[in-house]
């Protein structure tokens, strides 16, 4: 080949990228403009709304004259944080046939609003903190118009007992529940080792041996589709490095865009944005903090939650055994997949049929993130369906045995009470 010939072969494979590359920069394009427009008819729905559901709230002096008609238990929950599993863990109870109050400190909780998919919101009360240690300290009332007082988080925004912070241990005419979401240490050191024995300590999702109690239901009806052009993804929670790996998020995505895979979009909901460097900024949304009806709005609009955890990452172990991934019960109550890595997927009862399981990195393979969220964009609408199937009977059977596992519990506790 002479050089005019290897001259006129380099303009024309460089005429040829840069005509790749047009016709990429023209779809990417087309694509965000109409997320765009999706973006804009969102943030017309997306709308934080102080104030507006005061109204649903009842003080906490209203609580002393209620008339007790069966079965009835008082969820209380004093921190800022919870609230999903505070209105899942009310649902739970209600389907056992008790009456269900809930219980939460004035503040932050009642302007994000977690109660927002309840028929019934007559049984909500709240009160300074001040208020809630003096009811609670009314303990032949409580006794007589509770069966049970539900503690929806052991420890407060300090990392103490909640006893503490109460300065007593309150219960209703049969004792109490609670659940522990950090068994180790807590159950050690917050001194809860005789109510672990009592069998009055439950866990989100079963760890150490603990009862289940499956955040599977918040009211809501399930979306089932898949979006057809553009494939969201969702992540939820702090974007933190002790959580999450967004450097591993970041390749999958520059590989993606690369490869002229453009027709995805990644929304983050929770604190922070840092976590993912500017290249690949035009393919995420990041929401920040958002109340409970925009947060399950952004995610029943995705087709998939990213969980990014990373066994690599030894602070990221505690979600096999110990901490329970709110993406989990995210998965359950909207019925959407989750891709995840295998060492964390049995955790939670995913695997191949309803979710997305992919390995964990190895120095010379970095991109199995990248093959699943390939793999999840290709989904067709057949095979996505059968997967939610999967999920569905997944989430069946996590609240069939929740009902059991506290059945069970409530009918030996009453009966060591009476």
């Amino acid at each position: 080949m002479n050089l005019n010939l290897k001259i006129s072969s380099l303009r024309v494979g460089r005429f040829a990228i840069g005509k790749m590359a047009n016709i990429t920069s023209l779809i990417l394009r087309a694509l965000q403009s109409k997320e765009l427009k999706l973006r804009n008819k969102e943030d017309t729905l997306i709308v934080r709304r102080d104030g507006e559901y005061l109204s649903d709230t009842l003080n906490i002096s209203e609580l002393e004259k209620i008339k007790r008609r069966g079965k009835a238990i008082l969820l209380v929950e004093l921190n800022e944080f919870h609230g999903a599993s505070l209105v899942c863990n009310g649902i739970s109870f209600e389907k056992l046939g008790f009456d269900v109050y809930y219980l939460v400190v004035w503040g932050p909780m009642i302007f994000d609003n977690p109660f927002f998919s309840l028929e019934k919101k007559d049984n909500i009360y709240t009160g300074t903190l001040n208020d809630i240690q003096n009811f609670l300290s009314k303990t032949e009332l409580i006794k007589r118009n509770f069966d049970f007082i539900f503690y929806n988080t052991s420890f407060d925004w300090r990392g103490k007992s909640i006893f503490e912070l109460l300065g007593r241990v309150p219960v209703g005419k049969f004792g109490f529940l609670m659940v522990e979401h950090n068994p180790i240490p807590n159950i050690k050191k917050l001194h809860e080792e005789f109510y672990r024995k009592k069998g009055m300590i439950l866990h989100l999702s079963g760890f150490q041996g603990l009862p289940l109690l499956a955040n599977t239901d918040n009211g809501l009806e399930k979306r089932k589709q898949k979006n057809k052009k553009i494939i969201r993804f969702a992540i939820v929670g702090a974007m933190s490095k002790k959580n999450r790996n967004f450097e591993q998020l970041a390749r999958a995505m520059r590989r993606l865009i690369g490869e002229g895979t453009v027709n995805f979009f990644v929304h983050v909901v929770g604190p922070g944005n840092g976590c993912l460097p500017p290249d690949i900024s035009p393919f995420v949304r990041f929401h920040g903090c958002l109340d409970y009806p925009s947060l399950y709005q952004v995610v029943r609009r995705s087709d998939y939650l990213l969980t990014l955890m990373d066994f690599s990452v030894e602070e990221h172990h505690k979600y096999i055994d110990n901490w329970s991934t709110g993406t989990s019960h995210l998965s359950y109550t909207t019925m959407k997949p989750v891709l995840i890595q295998r060492p964390f997927a049995s955790s939670y009862g995913f695997n191949e049929s309803n979710s997305l399981v992919y390995e964990v990195d190895s120095e010379k393979d970095q991109i199995n993130l990248y093959k699943a969220m390939k793999t999840a964009i290709e989904l067709n609408a057949d095979d996505y369906e059968k997967m939610l199937l999967s999920l569905r009977q997944l989430t069946e059977e996590l609240e069939e045995r929740t009902q059991r596992e506290l059945l069970k519990l409530i009918k030996r506790l009453s009966a060591e009470w009476e």
